[in-house]
């Protein structure tokens, strides 16, 4: 599982691009146009290589489009989005309502690989946020349902995202997240019975609930202070800039300690996590 730092840090970087994106527009600055490209690429395969997803999900055998763009704010960024179609294969998930379904990883819930013409990994592509209600949809769905799925991947002043774009031929599914009914707070597993589950659960609790919960508080109260100080940039006042580098810190430093208890987390610490970044996430969206 790569480390929680990257969720974290990409999620405030957002917000911030978002922010002083708007800022600029509603200060008169001048902004810069975007670069926009798409294609189309096919996958090599259509399985997912693990996690409990896989064993209910794939995509669609069919051309895909590729699309590029850089938006040349007052942060640079390069953003990658593959438009599938993933199929359901197998039924079986137990949830009343698709909003108790929730994912193991704290990361990735689904992940494909961009390949050159020689079949070697340019970079991932993760499902992207906007598309995680209707895969919990398409998860409740009957066999054969299909459903569009965005992948995307945002890089940060990256000179070689073009060279990316411009190399990529075709696609692959690899990692998927292990699945949560947030109800019941268990996995969904072919190979565990519900009673080796709840008492792994019981047992990660008492563990790591007092730390997890105290790291959890303080990531919230940082994520209000930070969507406190994207308004004031995001209505002009770019003197709130100045608190963006000790606010980029502490955004380092919590993901380092959550990283550091992600084991141990449980799946109820985990749906509190996913709300504390989509209040950042539907901040973001609403500017």
């Amino acid at each position: 599982m790569r480390k929680l730092i990257y969720p974290v840090l990409v999620v405030v970087a957002t917000f911030l691009m978002v922010a002083c994106s708007n800022g600029a527009k509603n200060s008169e600055e001048e902004s810069s146009q975007d670069t926009a490209l798409s294609k189309e690429i096919s996958p090599e395969n259509t399985d997912f290589t693990s996690g409990q997803l896989a064993r209910y999900i794939r995509l669609v055998d069919e051309p895909c489009e590729l699309s590029f763009t850089v938006d040349k704010g007052v942060f640079e960024s390069q953003t990658f989005r593959l438009k599938t179609h993933l199929e359901l294969v197998k039924e079986g998930i137990k949830a009343e309502d698709y909003r108790d379904i929730n994912f193991t990883s704290l990361l990735s819930v689904a992940i494909v690989e961009i390949l050159d013409k020689q079949g070697t990994k340019i970079n991932d592509l993760d499902i992207s946020s906007h598309s995680l209600p209707k895969l919990k949809k398409l998860l409740l769905s009957s066999p054969g349902t299909k459903e569009e799925i965005i992948f995307e991947g945002t890089f940060y002043n990256s000179e070689d995202a073009p060279k990316w774009y411009e190399n990529t031929v075709s696609f692959i599914p690899t990692l998927s997240a292990d699945i949560v009914i947030n109800k019941e707070e268990e996995i969904v597993s072919e190979e565990k019975s519900e009673e080796t589950v709840s008492e792994s659960s019981e047992e990660n609790t008492a563990s790591a609930s007092v730390d997890v919960d105290e790291l959890l508080d303080e990531y919230e109260k940082y994520v209000d202070k930070y969507v406190s100080l994207a308004k004031k940039i995001a209505n002009g006042d770019m003197s709130a800039m100045s608190e963006y580098t000790s606010y980029l810190q502490q955004a380092q430093n919590l993901a380092e300690k959550l990283n550091d208890v992600h084991g141990e987390i449980s799946s109820s610490q985990l749906v509190r996590y996913n709300e504390i970044n989509m209040k950042m996430a539907n901040a973001a969206a609403n500017m």
